[in-house]
């Protein structure tokens, strides 16, 4: 077992029901010099397998989630909880860490960041085809590199949804009490958005140390209305919570539109009462569903 009290980075893992996947996963990381914590989200035949895997993985800590709430957010909140490292990462169980990936984090524990922003790289099911699901947050990483304005460095803060590729230091989740939502899908947008306001230093860095799958399963690729409806709703909150935490100026420079939310509901023909449910709750807030500008550069 290894001594946790001498370790620096956690790595926060929510599993369900993918074994293999999280197999894979695990052979990513080195356990011995990282601090692992697995959360199942109460699997099928999840104690006889948490059983074999506690015997293959012994440097890595198996929890369950016992919270009485379902999902990748529940879990994630249980791993924030038992972490005593300084730093701390997340991983979903069924992506991959790049061989080697520790080189590129070790020399930030001592640096003065509070959040650090890698470039993820991304693969689709089956590990054969390149996948483009990475392609977004490259960008934000490249542009606040190449031109570090406001609007990059805002877009950077609150536009790198995920909670993976980032390395974020322990005491300012623990600061400002920084929990992910405990819902079913979206449940990482307003933790994501708080580190990245909250956090006092931040740096980009053009290095991949993370693979992200891409899943003809994805909530994107297979939405439906209730599912469409919690996705904008912690949206909304997202939105929300932007509005408090920046001031006018920084608040404008975001230019936030509803248009990608409602091209969801085109994309997955969810029917006229999600679009108007849509623009009723993006009036409410004076957020538009499209500015002219973009527009215009929509059907050049």
């Amino acid at each position: 077992m290894n001594n946790k009290a001498n370790l620096n980075l956690s790595i926060v893992i929510p599993h369900y029901n993918s074994w293999s996947e999280l197999n894979s996963l695990l052979k990513t990381i080195p356990t011995n010099s990282i601090s692992v914590i697995v959360v199942d989200d109460n699997s099928i035949d999840s104690e006889s397998n948490l059983s074999e895997f506690q015997e293959k993985f012994p440097d890595v800590t198996f929890l369950v989630n016992t919270s009485g709430n379902k999902g990748a957010g529940a879990a994630r909140n249980i791993g924030i909880n038992k972490v005593s490292t300084q730093w701390i990462m997340f991983a979903d169980a069924d992506d991959l860490f790049i061989d080697n990936f520790e080189n590129n984090i070790n020399k930030y524990f001592n640096s003065k960041f509070d959040v650090i922003y890698f470039e993820p790289t991304s693969f689709k099911t089956g590990n054969v085809i390149r996948s483009k699901r990475h392609i977004p947050y490259k960008n934000l990483i490249s542009q606040f590199n190449n031109e570090p304005t406001l609007k990059n460095e805002l877009l950077l803060r609150c536009g790198f949804y995920v909670p993976w590729a980032k390395l974020i230091r322990k005491s300012l989740i623990d600061e400002f009490d920084i929990k992910f939502e405990e819902i079913q899908y979206s449940n990482d947008l307003l933790f994501s958005a708080k580190i990245g306001i909250k956090a006092k230093e931040i740096l980009a860095v053009n290095q991949v140390i993370y693979s992200v799958r891409e899943s003809d399963t994805s909530l994107t690729s297979n939405m439906d209305s209730r599912k469409f409806k919690i996705r904008f709703n912690a949206w909304l909150r997202y939105v929300d919570y932007l509005k408090s935490n920046l001031n006018e100026r920084e608040y404008k420079v975001l230019n936030l539109t509803a248009f990608s939310q409602i091209i969801h509901i085109f994309r997955n023909k969810l029917g006229l009462k999600s679009f108007f449910y849509a623009i009723r709750e993006s009036y409410k807030r004076n957020i538009p569903i499209i500015r002219l500008e973009d527009f215009i550069k929509r059907i050049k």
